[in-house]
């Protein structure tokens, strides 16, 4: 469900309230332990109010244990609509919905829908179907509870292509310009280009669209089936919305899933240009990395066929396919480094960004990567490895040089045993550390093989040993380069940049960002936001809500959020719920095991009284029992 109203703002006067809180201790007969039995963790004083803070907000029964002396005796109490906050919020809660709650009950209990129209008019903008009357334009739907789905053509872009509604006492269908003239996208969108609701701000008044799905439907284009999916929308809506009154009860719930669902964010022109200047930095990196990769395969080939072909003996390229097409002089795991075969001659300086194949599984083994000192090896039912010898005492002159080993589905190598121990030996002695090793996963020739250690978990193989899971070890020289080192740099320097653009490009591009002066200096965003889409009642966005805070200039695009721009003279003031879920974890608590005494059980008292100076806040005390730093226990 869904409500909507026109661009229009609305100035609201907000009252801060500062609050202040005092300590006393927490009589409890009863304190639950943690976990672990042989844990350790003393409750600590909770801060709780003075008698009359407690009477005006709380009502009675007064604890015994409040503060005596009033700090707030000369603080003139906000009205409250009731006797406590409880009230305050389900009686101003109440008022505030009650236009919409006639509303969704006069929907729940239509009857019947009017005939649906046999002919559909076809021409720009609404057209309405009422019963004994002929079809006739109009600007708008005329009532005030409407039934609604919108379909959008993803190669004509974002906007929305044609629409049907249903009211009490009439269908109407809705098509774009470009639909029914066959005119141009616009390159910037306006609110003519939008389904209108209302004729202007004159128009204003309580208004309810119900719709399913409706920001997120892309696939048809016929005006039957969209009317067809408002009857679904509309059966379904009878069955659930009694559900839904059971399981959300109170009218601050209703009111807030309303209000968020109606939602827009202002943008100014620095909208468009931070896409612009995002993709360019993006572009740049990736390019300086796609560069360097082909340099490297270039330089790394010079070297290995030429004067004599040698890469038979080297520790990471003696797995690759080393013949060539005929009439070609690169090899085959060259051009399959590439996007088409016809780059393999490109001059460096012509090649793009989009040229050359920068997560190819060839990479690694071009910059020669070590675990520690353990050069690595991919096995296709494995993944990413490295090569640790069975016997730590063996000697280079104990091994063949090269002993032929049976891969993948019966495949035969020529593994160079001496030229991959060699730089085992030789990586040890130069003071490389060594790698804390588990139990090996298979075995090649004198070698054992270790799975890279996986996020998830032993089961799950490593496709990708430069992914974003190995930013640590590849900055502490765990993970490391034997060769090519500053190529190496500019192609992790590059994944590390463009990882959050590249994840959020697609994203971004995907709001519909509605300009409202003819220059596009001033524009909005309503963003698709599902209102309630978590188990503890979160909103959910792809964008907005996932978001990363900014982390640094170098990391492209993690500044998305300041391009949330107000219009000038307007401010913005944000609001956060810190720690949501722990916090709804401590109530329930307290209430079931802590006998409904704020910050009885240690979970709760680490939230309400935890301190990170004194390491007895919830991330301290969780490091310390299981013996790990706080930032991985946060």
């Amino acid at each position: 469900m869904s409500v909507r109203h026109n661009w229009s703002t609305v100035r609201k006067t907000c009252l801060l309230i500062v609050r202040r809180c005092y300590a006393v201790e927490v009589n409890s007969a009863e304190r639950p332990s943690t976990s672990r039995k042989n844990a350790s963790f003393s409750l600590k004083k909770i801060d709780l109010v003075p008698e009359r803070l407690h009477r005006h907000l709380f009502g009675s029964p007064i604890p015994k244990n409040i503060l005596k002396d009033d700090p707030f005796e000369v603080l003139d109490l906000p009205h409250l609509e009731g006797s406590n906050l409880l009230d305050h919020f389900q009686n101003t809660a109440t008022k505030q919905f009650e236009p919409y709650r006639r509303l969704l009950v006069e929907a729940a209990n239509i009857q019947k829908l009017p005939a649906m129209p046999e002919k559909w008019v076809f021409q720009p903008g609404w057209t309405r179907y009422a019963i004994n009357e002929s079809p006739k334009p109009v600007g708008q739907p005329f009532e005030d509870l409407i039934f609604f789905d919108v379909e959008v053509c993803v190669r004509d872009g974002l906007l929305p292509t044609l629409a049907t509604a249903v009211t009490p006492e009439a269908w109407y269908s809705w098509c774009s310009d470009r639909l029914v003239n066959d005119v141009d996208v616009p390159e910037l969108y306006r609110l003519n280009h939008l389904i209108a609701f209302e004729a202007d701000e004159k128009d204003l008044k309580y208004r309810l669209i119900i719709g399913h799905n409706v920001a997120f439907d892309r696939s048809r284009d016929l005006t039957t089936y969209c009317a067809y999916d408002i009857v679904a929308c509309f059966e379904l809506y009878q069955v659930l919305y009694p559900e839904f009154i059971k399981r959300f009860p109170h009218p601050a719930t209703w009111l807030g899933m309303l209000e968020i669902g109606n939602v827009y964010l202002p943008v100014t022109k620095n909208w468009r240009k931070f896409f612009d200047n995002n993709e360019a930095r993006a572009n740049n990196e990736n390019k300086t990395a796609a560069i360097g990769v082909v340099y490297a395969a270039r330089e790394l080939i010079e070297k290995l066929e030429k004067p004599t072909p040698s890469y038979e003996h080297d520790p990471w390229m003696w797995s690759v396919d080393w013949s060539s097409r005929k009439g070609q002089n690169f090899p085959i795991w060259y051009e399959s480094l590439l996007r088409t075969r016809n780059l393999v001659y490109t001059p460096l300086e012509e090649l793009s960004q989009t040229d050359v194949k920068l997560k190819s599984r060839v990479v690694p083994r071009i910059f020669g990567l070590c675990w520690g000192p353990y050069p690595l090896h991919y096995k296709t039912d494995k993944g990413w490895g490295f090569l640790v010898p069975k016997d730590s005492h063996i000697v280079l002159s104990d091994v063949p040089d090269v002993e032929e080993v049976v891969l993948r589905r019966g495949v035969k190598a020529r593994i160079p045993v001496k030229a991959i121990l060699g730089v085992i030996q030789q990586n040890i002695s130069e003071g490389v550390g060594n790698v804390v090793l588990t139990h090996s996963h298979s075995s090649i020739s004198v070698f054992d093989f270790h799975k890279l250690p996986h996020p998830n978990g032993e089961h799950d193989n490593v496709g990708d040993p430069i992914s974003k899971a190995f930013q640590l070890e590849i900055e502490e020289g765990v993970l490391w380069p034997m060769r090519c080192k500053k190529e190496f740099a500019d192609l992790y320097r590059a994944r590390n940049t463009t990882r959050f653009w590249n994840n959020y490009r697609d994203r971004f591009q995907e709001q519909v960002t509605v300009w409202l002066d003819e220059n596009g200096n001033e524009g909005a965003i309503a963003p698709s936001i599902i209102p309630a889409g978590t188990v503890t009642r979160r909103a959910v966005h792809k964008l907005w809500l996932t978001a990363i805070n900014p982390k640094d200039d170098q990391m492209i695009g993690t500044n998305l959020k300041s391009m949330v721009e107000c219009p000038e003279d307007w401010h913005i003031v944000g609001a956060d719920v810190d720690s949501q879920e722990q916090w709804i974890a401590a109530m329930l608590g307290d209430c079931c095991v802590g006998k409904g005494i704020a910050g009885a059980t240690p979970f709760s008292n680490m939230l309400l009284a935890g301190r990170k100076v004194d390491h007895t806040d919830l991330h301290s005390v969780v490091a310390k029992e299981i013996g790990i730093s706080r930032d991985k226990a946060k």
